[in-house]
């Protein structure tokens, strides 16, 4: 299906690193994996620009839109109104992950005074938020996204 880039309809929504289509549009998701015998685990996946995301409907996304947050639009190079071809994603039954390398750091949109102490990370918080976003997710290099 051939859909618009467009804004989440919640900042909350950007922490999730899922795409967000109309309800319309998920039940055609929905059916090409029915029809495919396509096994689905807690989310189903999709192919956006080439790149595969976990995908979830929103009642406020329009059925002419695709919502991404503004770090997928940067790694996908897509800006707002950009139309973009969204396809099922079926991994291969060889798909999995052997090792991730994770790169911190804080989402600021001013720069840090340089006389602060530096913000410690709990990281066994840290952790348990990464395992629970990252379920289910497909990864590849370059990718960034935002965890709360």
């Amino acid at each position: 299906m051939k859909l618009n880039v467009g804004n989440l309809p919640s900042n909350r929504l950007a922490l999730t690193n899922k795409v967000y289509i109309s309800q319309e549009n998920l039940s055609q998701i929905s059916s090409y994996y029915a029809k495919n015998n396509v096994p689905v685990g807690k989310s189903m996946l999709v192919e956006v620009s080439g790149h595969p995301y976990q995908v979830e409907a929103h009642p406020q996304v329009p059925n002419d839109e695709v919502a991404l947050n503004g770090l997928q639009r940067r790694f996908l190079q897509l800006s707002l109104s950009t139309p973009v071809k969204l396809n099922p994603f079926v991994p291969s039954s060889s798909l999995a992950l052997a090792t991730l390398e994770l790169t911190v750091d804080m989402l600021a949109k001013k720069k840090p005074d340089p006389k602060a102490k530096p913000k410690e990370i709990d990281s066994t918080r840290l952790a348990q938020a990464t395992l629970l976003v990252l379920e289910e997710q497909i990864m590849e290099p370059g990718r960034v996204m935002a965890i709360d």
